[in-house]
């Protein structure tokens, strides 16, 4: 069988500790013109959740609505970047868990991804 190889942009990143630790591996395309419009979707997406949440959560304990978030963002995470990096950004942190700042961990994990976007993207213009 015949095989075509393509140069598809996907970079591989360490994700380290503050003591430089090794903590896991993500790989995505950081010059997907796409990410941009599906984070915008999903900010969107997540705003109407936030909203639909407060009906919802009255029948439910505060564990089942956190595995139920969770899996919601696990999911829109990997939409966001088309690549399955979810597993190891919320194994190192659930995507609830406050840092010192009390920004969520998936809110401070974003930025520091969008910083790497904007570098990629500025590099390559």
């Amino acid at each position: 069988m015949s095989e075509i190889k393509v140069e598809n942009g996907v970079k591989t990143y360490d994700i380290k500790n503050a003591s430089g630790k090794l903590l896991g591996q993500i790989a995505f395309n950081p010059s997907d013109v796409g990410i941009l419009a599906r984070h915008g979707e999903v900010t969107k997406q997540l705003r109407a959740l936030q909203l639909a949440w407060s009906k919802k959560r009255k029948k439910m304990s505060v564990s089942q609505e956190l595995q139920e978030l969770d899996k919601i963002v696990y999911e829109k995470v990997d939409y966001i970047f088309n690549a399955d990096i979810s597993k190891v950004l919320f194994s190192i942190m659930g995507p609830f868990s406050l840092m010192d700042d009390g920004q969520f961990w998936v809110e401070y994990i974003l930025e520091v991804l969008g910083k790497v976007i904007e570098d990629e993207t500025k590099k390559s213009t």
